[in-house]
């Protein structure tokens, strides 16, 4: 079987901090559901605008980056397609060689794969699990794959 030389992963993945006051607004929203049913204005008022802010913060602080890893030179490239404001992956190229281990997380609003080289250097990238979750989780599992090729050798 023939592998590919250039490899392409992409990922959704959302900013941690969006989440926070998305999720209180819609609990906010959800309270008032239950509390101020009976006047239509009221409930209009709050519980509409509270869905579309938790909407517009999820698509502002929602982007795809990708991942590309080329077996030739042993290098992965992240790079982003829509940057996410207020995120911890960088734009960066990783030397696969120095690559020591990866760990896996999984959390309820981001899954997480922390690389460690062998110079002590960390690269941490944050893998939405909100939206797209299937995609990214496949998209994960082969880039996991990939990886476990260079951290095997040693």
């Amino acid at each position: 079987m023939e592998q590919k030389e250039i490899t392409d992963y992409k990922f959704e993945t959302i900013s941690v901090l969006a989440v926070i006051p998305c999720r209180s607004i819609l609990i906010f929203s959800f309270a008032l559901l239950f509390n101020v049913g009976q006047n239509l204005f009221l409930y209009l008022f709050f519980l509409v605008p509270g869905f579309i802010l938790a909407y517009a913060l999820c698509k502002y602080f929602t982007g795809t980056f990708e991942i590309i890893i080329n077996d030739q030179q042993q290098t992965a490239i992240v790079r982003w397609e829509k940057k996410v404001p207020l995120t911890f992956i960088k734009e960066q190229s990783i030397d696969l060689k120095s690559l020591r281990i990866f760990k896996e997380w999984s959390g309820r609003v981001n899954n997480r794969v922390n690389f460690y080289f062998i110079d002590k250097k960390t690269a941490i990238l944050d893998i939405s699990s909100i939206f797209n979750t299937s995609k990214n989780q496949k998209e994960q599992a082969a880039l996991i794959t990939h990886i476990k090729r260079y951290t095997d050798k040693k």
